[in-house]
């Protein structure tokens, strides 16, 4: 997932970006791939909706809360109470769009028999986690017990991840700029093909300011060393 975008970019220096320019459309968008992985990384977060088909999950008291009363895990008897949970392992679920339980034991080929999903039916989704609502979903305390498919993540992305991704990039070309490609005379500046017709546009108090604008907000995030080159 790209949290940004070779047209915020280009927006945000002022400067166009294509495959004649220096540095080229390829290089930045190299850029933009490898700061939205190390922002998903700092974050610990997916910014991108997320298809997750058949996850198969085990119902048993790591994953689960149920009642004593109704559950026993030999799987003589295993009738979920209402507002039993099943936890699923992603932080931001969109959707549920499949439930299923195995009807027979984990020694036999798995028999998947969906369940219907919503209010008045037999699950309903809430939050990370899906809450029985029937008394009659039997569900065996095994291995494969339960397989879902699901959307998880987020369904556009966030515009602090955005905005600091645009930066972060930014930041990457200017230093390629500063240290590769950079020469000046009179009132102008060349970056590659590109004239830059005003003076200390670049400059490296701006490159700078780009750069700090970028620390701190990382440091925020939880990280304290940055550097992008």
């Amino acid at each position: 997932m790209t949290l940004t975008s070779i047209a915020n970019v280009s927006s945000f220096l002022r400067t166009p970006i294509d495959g004649t320019t220096t540095p080229s459309e390829a290089e930045v968008t190299e850029w933009i791939e490898e700061v939205s992985d190390e922002i998903e990384h700092i974050t610990k977060q997916k910014f991108e909706e997320n298809t997750v088909a058949d996850l198969i999950l085990p119902f048993d008291s790591d994953q689960t809360s149920t009642s004593a009363s109704s559950f026993d895990k030999t799987g003589a008897y295993n009738l979920p109470a209402p507002r039993d949970e099943i936890f699923l392992p992603f932080e931001s679920v969109l959707t549920l769009t499949k439930f299923e339980v195995n009807t027979v034991s984990d020694d036999s080929t798995p028999v998947w028999v969906e369940k219907t999903i919503g209010y008045g039916g037999d699950v309903v989704l809430d939050g990370n986690r899906i809450t029985a609502l029937s008394h009659n979903l039997v569900i065996l305390a095994q291995k494969g017990s339960v397989r879902v498919s699901l959307t998880h993540g987020k369904a556009t992305v966030p515009k602090f991840a955005q905005k600091l991704a645009t930066r972060m990039t930014a930041l990457s070309y200017l230093n390629s700029g500063i240290s590769n490609d950079v020469t000046g005379g009179g009132g102008d500046i060349r970056v590659g093909d590109i004239q830059i017709g005003e003076p200390g546009k670049f400059s490296q108090d701006y490159i700078d300011s780009v750069e700090e604008w970028v620390n701190v907000k990382l440091g925020q995030l939880g990280t304290r060393v940055v550097r992008v080159i």
